[in-house]
């Protein structure tokens, strides 16, 4: 989805995510009400999500310490092994929110 080369897609992360933006900080502002913004690591990449999370957080910066941006890392996406000698090529923590799904749904 992220990665997606679709044109359509990416143009739905970003419209959808300012609309959200345009939506929700300001009733946060206008009620004074802190929060904590989850950002990404991706906000370094030049990606559409990259974008629209570095917009994000320039808009919460703007906001006078009402919000706090929390920069995520490895948090979901499919479990990735190490290549047999080489634990650089693996991904132990890329399937964390996947692990907590499936362990809270087991018996």
């Amino acid at each position: 989805f992220i990665e997606s080369s679709d044109t359509s897609i990416q143009q739905s992360i970003i419209s959808h995510n300012v609309e959200i933006y345009s939506n929700v900080l300001p009733w946060l502002q206008h009620h004074k009400i802190p929060f904590i913004f989850t950002s990404s690591y991706v906000q370094f990449s030049e990606t559409p999500y990259g974008a629209v999370k570095r917009l994000g957080e320039q808009w919460i910066m703007q906001m006078k310490d009402l919000g706090k941006i929390v920069r995520l890392w490895n948090v979901y996406g499919p479990e990735r092994s190490a290549v047999e000698g080489n634990p650089s090529t693996g991904n132990a923590k890329g399937h964390v929110i996947s692990d907590w799904i499936s362990q809270c749904t087991q018996k």
